[in-house]
């Protein structure tokens, strides 16, 4: 059975640090030069443009933030508005002091078959105040 596919509203974020998505992956099979084995990746939603950086270990994703952050608002005067991604909980290694975490609830979906009987769910970590 195939998926229909996605006919809604395409939009991007209006402006340019509107909406950013994050994402960590890794480990990787092979260790790329200097031993690197994760890496993040940085989308700007408006502009398409991404921004890569390689990481040694999943904890050091907080801090490639913090840097990303400081060099697009250096870059462009602007301030991001909203960073999206998959899973939170990586990202929340270490909280510098002064700064306020969001809320976060766990959303569920229920995945239906054919014939309508439940068969799986598909949650989803998101800010509170959002819905999905």
């Amino acid at each position: 059975m195939t998926k229909k596919p996605f006919v809604g509203p395409s939009t991007l974020a209006s402006g340019l640090l509107d909406l950013i998505h994050a994402d960590v992956c890794g480990p990787l099979n092979t260790p790329i030069r200097e031993g690197y084995s994760y890496f993040i990746i940085f989308t700007n939603d408006h502009s398409q443009y991404d921004y890569v950086y390689l990481m040694r270990y999943k904890s050091e994703a907080f801090g490639r933030i913090k840097e990303y952050r400081l060099e697009v608002e250096n870059q462009t005067g602007c301030k991001i508005k909203t960073l999206r991604s998959d899973r939170g909980g990586k990202y929340l290694s270490d909280s510098p002091e002064g700064v306020k975490l969001v809320g976060c609830k766990w959303v569920y979906k229920r995945k239906l078959g054919a014939d309508g009987e439940v068969i799986g769910f598909k949650g989803r970590l998101m800010e509170k105040g959002y819905t999905q």
